[in-house]
């Protein structure tokens, strides 16, 4: 008898520690600070498809889910890798070390805010390029032509046009409205602009030309 008053002594004195301990981790796990991963795809378009280019005119619309078909959506499109991206936090007041009226952010600025560089050389690959663990807050993505290595297969480059910068703020929630884009289910971004081939302008009739730079 005695022993089983141990026994269901230790079983009430496990229930009160679990009783305790439960609402601090529960507690622990709600101020955990969200974070939110970026899949970010460079898209390259054809002149006039880009033109003409509108996301709301699109079925399915875009909603920052992974576009599965790119062609289609894109119609001319086509995704690439060696493109280079900078990722800008947005911060109160003036303590970042880029003001909201500095060019580099394509006029994507806020005013009464400032920005800090978190991420450099995000490049892409073939699938876009993945960066984790971004906390809620405002970001200004810009694409870094002069650290992109992507030439086309006719020797074209990024060179028409310089992607407009991407503001975005987080946490952003899911189209299905079943909570927001996280580490584990990236949120999608698709930056595009046009691609030319350099332009060969030197005077082959001209015996002095230097034909070896074709800048």
């Amino acid at each position: 008898m005695r022993k089983g008053n141990k026994v269901l002594s230790l079983l009430l004195a496990f229930i009160m520690i679990f009783a305790l301990v439960t609402p601090a981790i529960s507690q622990a796990a709600s101020t955990e600070e969200h974070k939110t991963a970026l899949q970010i795809h460079k898209i390259i378009m054809d002149d006039a498809e880009m033109e003409k280019h509108k996301d709301e005119d699109k079925t399915p619309k875009y909603d920052g889910t992974q576009i599965e078909n790119i062609q289609e959506y894109f119609t001319s499109g086509k995704e690439v890798a060696g493109i280079a991206f900078d990722i800008y936090q947005e911060v109160e007041g003036t303590a970042g070390s880029v003001q909201s009226n500095d060019p580099i952010l394509g006029g994507k600025g806020v005013e009464g805010k400032s920005y800090n560089l978190i991420h450099d050389n995000v490049i892409t690959e073939a699938s876009g390029a993945l960066t984790k663990g971004l906390l809620d807050g405002a970001y200004i993505i810009v694409e870094d032509k002069e650290a992109s290595t992507y030439i086309g297969d006719d020797q074209e480059s990024v060179t028409k046009s310089k992607a407009v910068p991407v503001r975005i703020e987080l946490p952003m929630t899911k189209p299905d409205g079943s909570g927001y884009f996280s580490v584990e289910e990236p949120l999608h971004l698709y930056p595009k602009n046009t691609e030319e081939k350099p332009e060969i302008d030197k005077n082959f009739a001209d015996p002095g030309a230097d034909y070896t730079n074709y800048d």
